[in-house]
């Protein structure tokens, strides 16, 4: 007997971004334990947004201990978020100065940051201009989202920020 596990948005997920459709699959697997670390990635064709699914098995949670998980989803940022993001930072009145700490905490390399300030006029071109690069995943960054980004702000200090996104 396999476990399902149903797809859930959570309040936040749908006041930041827009549903454009009602979708519902199970995911299913066969044997004891969770399914392999590995995130696994549904394609979902004839949608709109999304358009795939990342669901990463080692957050599926056991709720309530009688074999039924559920899976906890998220959907990866990309550059058409940029100035959501930004925004959202102004508005949880984000220390623009800090740019440099958080691009760092977001996966970016030193010599990409270095790239940025050298081309860049002031510490919110720097932050738009790494912003960018971390949602288009340079230097090999993990997926981009909502969650990483508040990871990161609580990494470098900024946890009434990283508070403020996730209230959002």
């Amino acid at each position: 007997m396999g476990k399902t596990s149903p797809l859930i948005y959570y309040k936040d997920y749908i006041k930041r971004n827009r549903i454009q459709s009602n979708m519902q699959f199970m995911l299913l697997w066969k044997g004891q334990g969770h399914p392999t670390i590995e995130p696994v990635v549904l394609h979902l064709s004839g949608t709109v947004q999304p358009n795939t699914v990342l669901i990463v098995t080692n957050l599926i949670e056991d709720e309530d201990r009688n074999h039924v998980h559920v899976v906890h989803t998220e959907k990866q940022l990309d550059t058409t978020n940029l100035n959501q993001i930004i925004l959202a930072l102004k508005d949880s009145k984000y220390e623009v100065g800090t740019w440099h700490r958080l691009c760092l905490s977001l996966g970016l390399l030193e010599g990409t940051l270095k790239a940025i300030k050298s081309d860049e006029n002031d510490s919110e071109d720097c932050l738009r201009t790494c912003l960018n690069k971390w949602l288009q995943r340079a230097d090999g960054v993990d997926a981009p989202t909502w969650t990483s980004l508040e990871k990161a702000l609580n990494n470098i200090g900024q946890k009434a920020v990283a508070e403020s996104l996730k209230n959002n």
